[in-house]
Order: C-alpha cells, then sequence, then structure tokens
C-alpha cells in the first residue's frame, strides 16, 4: 500500500501491475482542515494504518476493502502526524507535532488497535518518525538531534543526542532492525548508526553533504537501503543508497529525474518500492526468486489419457513459465498452464518463476501426472436400461456413468455372444443403434489400459 496527499490509498496485490485507489476523508471538504495522509503502517495483508494531519487515522483489517476512522475527534484536530508504527493488530503508536501552544502532546498510543488513544509521551519536541520492533523496544527520532528510547513498552522514555553534525542533523526517518541494530537518517547526507539499541550512534560517511534523505528501509543487521534527493539546484534528482555491510560501504544504485523526489521507501522479499511526489512508485526487482509453486485441477492424480485437459492454478503471481513433457521429451508448443493431452502417457510439468532483475530463476517444481484406469470399484451406470429402436432403425443415444471422461472402447454384443457393434475413443457419450433390431444385447466397456468394466444388458425393444 502506498498513502498521500488529499488523503489518497493505493493499494496492489499483483506486485504493482494494478493499484487501486481510494480516498479516505473524516470530514469531508472543510476549509483550513488538511487530511493529508502521511504515514502507513502495514502488519499484514489484512491490517494497516494510515495517518496524517488534523488528528487523521484510519484503520483497515479486511486488506483495504474497507476503512475506519479512528483518530479526529478521538485525537486533537492540532494533532499534526507525521508517523505511525504498529506492531500488531492491537499495539500502535503516533508521532508528530502537537499545534496547540506548549507543543507537549506529540505521541500517542493505543492497545486496541485504535478505538482508544492514551499520550504516550509528554515532550515539547517536533516528534518526526518512529519504529517499534516489538511491543517494548522502540524509538523516535525529533526533526533535530534529540531522540528517544524506550524498552518497557513506552512506560520509561530514555533521550539521547546523535553526534555532531554540522551544528545540528535535520533528521527524517528511523528504522531498526532488531533490538540493537539501526540507523537515523537526514538532510545533508546525514546517516547515524547503531548496534546497542540507540545507547549510542556512529556517523557514517556517504560522501555526501549535498543530499537529503527522506526515507530508510532496513533490511537486517547488515542491508539498508536509503532514498532522498538532490539539495543542488536546479535539479532535485532522486537517489538511492544501497548497504550490505552494516554501512561500512555504501552504494548510489540510482541518481537521475525518477523517481521525482524519493520520499518513502519499503520493501518486501526481496524488492524495494520507492514512493515520490506526483505519484510516482517503482520498483526494483529483488535478485532472489521465490520457487513457485503450483497445484492441480482437480487436486491429486490426475488421467492423462488421450484428450483429456490439465488446468494448473499457480500461486506465485504473474510471470511464470511452464513446460510440458511426456516420457522425459518436451513437447513443442506446450507452454501455457493449460495442456490437452493427445496420447496417454506420463507426464509431467516444470513451472519457473522469471522476475526482471532476478540473476537466477527459482528451482522448478515438477508435477507427475499419470493416466489412470477406470476405478474399478465403481459400476457404470446407463441412463437408460432400455433403448427403443424402431422397425426402421433409428439412432439412439445414452450416457456412460463414467467416474472420469475416458477414451474407452464400448463392444456391443448379441445373446449369442457375437459382436456386432464397436466404437473406439468413446468419451462418456455415445450414440448408436442403427444396425440393432429388437432383441437384448450385452454392452462391454474396456479402458485405455486394457481393464474392463461390468457388463451392462440393454433391451431393445419395438
Amino acid at each position: 500500500m502506498a498513502a498521500g496527499h488529499n488523503g489518497y490509498v493505493y493499494k496492489t496485490a499483483d506486485g504493482g501491475n494494478f493499484w487501486s485507489v481510494q480516498k479516505l476523508e473524516v470530514t469531508g471538504q472543510i476549509f483550513g482542515r488538511d487530511e493529508s495522509l502521511h504515514a502507513i503502517s502495514m502488519v499484514d495483508n489484512s491490517f494497516a494504518v494510515v495517518a496524517g494531519p488534523g488528528g487523521t487515522v484510519f484503520r483497515t483489517t479486511d486488506g483495504g476493502a474497507s476503512w475506519q476512522s479512528i483518530g479526529y475527534p478521538k485525537l486533537p484536530g492540532t494533532f499534526w502526524i507525521e508517523d505511525v508504527k504498529f506492531v500488531d493488530h492491537n499495539i500502535g503508536w503516533l508521532v508528530g507535532q502537537d499545534q496547540e501552544l506548549g507543543h507537549t502532546k506529540s505521541v500517542y498510543k493505543t492497545i486496541d488497535g485504535g478505538n482508544t488513544w492514551t499520550l504516550g509521551l509528554d515532550q515539547n519536541s517536533y516528534m518526526f518518525a518512529t519504529d517499534f520492533t516489538d511491543a517494548k523496544h522502540g524509538w523516535i527520532a525529533t526533526i533535530g538531534s534529540l531522540y528517544f528510547r524506550t524498552i518497557d513498552s513506552g512506560k520509561t522514555w530514555i533521550s539521547g543526542n546523535y553526534p555532531p553534525y554540522f551544528t545540528s542533523p535535520t533528521v527524517s526517518d528511523i528504522d531498526f532492525a532488531d533490538q540493537n541494530n539501526g540507523w537515523a537518517i537526514g538532510w545533508d547526507g546525514f546517516v547515524a548508526h547503531s548496534t546497542n539499541g540507540g545507547v549510542s550512534w556512529t556517523l557514517q560517511n556517504l560522501g555526501t553533504t549535498e543530499e537529503h534523505f527522506f526515507s530508510i528501509y532496513v533490511v537486517s543487521a547488515s542491508e539498508a537501503w536509503i532514498t532522498g534527493r538532490k539539495a543542488t539546484l536546479p535539479s532535485y534528482d532522486g537517489v538511492v543508497y544501497h548497504t550490505t555491510d552494516g554501512g561500512t560501504t555504501w552504494s548510489k544504485e540510482i541518481s537521475s529525474p525518477d523517481p521525482y523526489w524519493g520520499y518513502a521507501i519499503a520493501g518486501s522479499s526481496g524488492n524495494v518500492w520507492i514512493g515520490g511526489f506526483e505519484g510516482h512508485i517503482y520498483e526494483r526487482a529483488g535478485t532472489t526468486c521465490v520457487q513457485p509453486k503450483a497445484t492441480i485441477t482437480p487436486s491429486g492424480t490426475v488421467n492423462m489419457c488421450s484428450g483429456d485437459q490439465v488446468l494448473l492454478t499457480a500461486n506465485s503471481g504473474a510471470n511464470l513459465s511452464y513446460q510440458w513433457r511426456r516420457n522425459g521429451i518436451n513437447i513443442t508448443g506446450a507452454t501455457d498452464n493449460s495442456y490437452t493431452a493427445t496420447t496417454a502417457g506420463r507426464y509431467t510439468v516444470k513451472v519457473t518463476k522469471i522476475k526482471t532483475g532476478c540473476s537466477k530463476v527459482s528451482a522448478a517444481t515438477a508435477i507427475k501426472i499419470t493416466c489412470k484406469s477406470l476405478d474399478n470399484s465403481k459400476s457404470l451406470v446407463l441412463n437408460s436400461t432400455t433403448i427403443q429402436v424402431y422397425p426402421n432403425p433409428s439412432s439412439q443415444s445414452f450416457t456412460l456413468g463414467l467416474d472420469k471422461e475416458s477414451n474407452c472402447t464400448v463392444e456391443v454384443y448379441d445373446v449369442a455372444g457375437r459382436m456386432i457393434e464397436e466404437y473406439k475413443s468413446v468419451r462418456n457419450n455415445l450414440s448408436f443403434g442403427h444396425k440393432l433390431f429388437p432383441g437384448t444385447y450385452l454392452v462391454k466397456v474396456t479402458s485405455p489400459s486394457g481393464q474392463v468394466k461390468t457388463v451392462k444388458v440393454i433391451k431393445v425393444k419395438e
């Protein structure tokens, strides 16, 4: 999900191929009231919270299908929210600035999913960002050098200051990988790293003081991504930095007009997403692909007799490749998720995930499919026990009650045991009778593997 100005929320469920758009409003259009959205926190696929100025807070518990207002008027309309963090469906934090004189009501906490809020920290500072790795361990960054940390769910807060940076850093974001390892970033190339839960910080030199950093996404104790923009006019090109060694070295991944002012960065499953001004959203595909999984419909062992079709439903989204094989030989042209067999036999299908930017594709998922004989435990049933054939013989149709459509052979015998009709490749529905005269006949059905089913007596009358 992404949230932005004017109350807009965007959601994708297919990796960014399509984004749905919703506009959230607490009061509607009121002059002087800003209900833009400055922050978003997703706990899982169903639960997320967005927040912004005017005490605006919305919650979804159904993946964004619907949203409930849980902020104003429960929260002051003068509360300018800059960041939100929920650690689960119940415990969450809001930070920003109280616009009333004193500015002390700038941190709020909920323990019931936002139904009620309590003041979380009584402090006159512009609280600009927050992060919690669990219910107990959390951090709040002010817009300057002052920061706060807690190890007891906010019952007490310990203040501290980052190392001197020019006169004082302008901090934009803070993010921790665990209880110990995290970063704070800000304007003029400011990056500070902590390995002891924020007790102390070390400045990291990215080789620039001409770039403003707005957002950091921490993958692990060793890996992190930073996005921002160049500070030099006339161009405010977007920039992205990446470290895989705890910040010892940083590589500059992007320096271009796109994304224009990279303002927010996040990630999932090896992918990195950047949201910028003017509605720009960009994805950088990860170098690790998720192994695709596929299920056969119908499930279980599937008949692959001649004429059977199998449909594979893959759970890994788009960009999949299918390769069908029969008896170890690739089938030319069979590259879709469905295949109609032309010959009975043993089939496999290899499903491969293809992702732009991946250095390797995932391992294949092989599914063995075997042509299964008719189930001897199930008796064949005709749709009628009598077939009427008149003196001027006319063809009659009946249906075999097979447990699955198969290429069966049907033979018709008279009472003397002589075969008088034979039908090949019968797929359940059978029409015959032009050679039959009134009398009693035997019908014999044989499966493709040679198994014979129960013989059924057919009475034919004038």
